[in-house]
């Protein structure tokens, strides 16, 4: 009976690619009449997990999870539609979706997502040019950082506003306006409920060459509307925060390029600063066409983890990877990659406020894929991912392997 019962799921989902393409093929004509440029696509994945909740070998799922599984089989089915259309100087941009996600043993964690973007591309006069956009995120959050089975949605909404003049064909001012917004479906996990708003501004040089570099300071503040408690004591994550980057790209050679965002960040926490931040931030990338076919590339990073972090704090991840594409033939490629990063969890209020250790992780990743362009509109993919880590903290060292197998649609 259950056997059954899965074979109908699959022939439903199934069923649904088969409408999706048929529907699309037939309207493809009136999708595409005066001048609109509309993209369809679907997507359908299958991944085996063999460590859902990114456990030690030696802790038992069941006190956790409350089953005695350690993996699970997950079906990803996901629809979508982009936008892409000029009028007069104007670019309007949009990209919407949905996202059913299941899940074989923990069906619990079962979800249906919505994503959706739609931007401005906006132009007036020869001089002045910026965006104005908005993206709606929602994702199911994972296990890696908290010790709980707990199903959890993050939902996530930014919003921005642009602007660049051109003071010469080489340099130009750009600035801007952020807001972020950020809510979680599970009340455990409240307390990292926020909202951040930004402004950034600076300057740019943008030659012919196709190099360029720019400066900018960007100050930011965030907001939690709700205390995270320890040892029965509330306490703000509520944090102030001011960055000065030079990024830039330059091509060295016909061959190799350099890019990258070097930077210097301050993190002030108003109510508790033995968690503030003071010190470098960036990322390098090197990247180097070895044949007509093969391509490196080498990074090395510095980051202040980001607000949507689940600690609802920030994580210093220091990390090296090196990853390589090569175009085996017209149709087919391979990826491949290799990463070691260390993360310091120097603003977790756990560990400030208890004055114990901090957390550090260390992890190691190594990930291969496969693609196909069968036939338009039909592309294959297959990844697998091992991943090792080790922590100081116990019960948050783990192994975790996954294997996913991807068909694509896009027209």
């Amino acid at each position: 009976m259950r056997h059954e019962k899965r074979l109908a799921n699959t022939m439903r989902t199934a069923s649904r690619v088969g409408a999706l393409l048929l529907g699309c093929l037939a309207g493809q004509a009136a999708l595409g009449r005066d001048g609109n440029v509309f993209t369809p696509y679907a997507g359908l994945n299958l991944t085996m997990d063999n460590n859902l909740f990114r456990l030690p070998a030696d802790v038992n799922v069941a006190s956790i999870s409350g089953k005695g599984e350690r993996g699970d089989v997950i079906s990803s089915f996901q629809a979508g539609l982009r936008g892409d259309r000029f009028v007069g100087r104007q670019r309007l941009l949009f990209d919407v979706s949905i996202n059913q996600t299941r899940y074989r043993t923990y069906s619990y964690l079962n979800a249906n997502l919505l994503n959706g973007s739609g931007t401005w591309a906006w132009q007036f006069g020869h001089h002045l040019s910026g965006e104005i956009g908005s993206e709606y995120i929602q994702a199911l959050t994972g296990f890696n950082d908290v010790r709980s089975a707990a199903r959890n949605v993050t939902s996530t909404r930014s919003d921005r506003a642009t602007a660049d003049y051109m003071l010469h064909p080489d340099w130009h001012l750009v600035g801007g306006l952020y807001q972020v917004t950020q809510d979680n479906s599970a009340a455990e996990r409240i307390a990292g409920n926020f909202v951040s708003e930004a402004v950034e501004g600076g300057i740019s040089y943008v030659p012919v060459s196709g190099n360029h570099m720019s400066l900018r300071a960007r100050g930011t503040r965030a907001t939690y509307a709700n205390s995270q408690f320890l040892f029965g004591v509330p306490i703000s994550n509520d944090y102030s925060q001011t960055d000065l980057t030079a990024d830039a790209y330059w091509q060295i050679s016909g061959h190799s390029q350099l890019s990258g965002l070097l930077g210097y960040t301050r993190r002030h926490y108003p109510d508790f600063q033995q968690r503030d931040y003071t010190g470098p931030t960036g990322r390098v990338t090197w990247g180097w066409q070895a044949t007509g076919k093969t391509l490196l590339n080498l990074e090395l990073k510095r980051e202040l983890g980001a607000y949507q972090d689940t600690t609802n704090n920030y994580i210093v991840t220091d990390g090296v990877s090196i990853s390589t594409i090569y175009q085996a033939s017209a149709k087919t490629q391979w990826q491949g990659r290799l990463e070691d990063k260390t993360r310091r969890f120097l603003g977790d209020p756990g560990f400030v406020f208890a004055n114990i250790e901090r957390r550090v992780d260390h992890t190691k990743t190594a990930s291969l894929t496969w693609g196909y362009d069968v036939a338009w509109p039909l592309h294959l993919s297959t990844a697998l991912q091992r991943e090792w880590r080790t922590s100081n903290t116990a019960g948050f060292s783990y192994i975790d392997t996954s294997a996913t197998l991807s068909m694509q649609l896009t027209w």
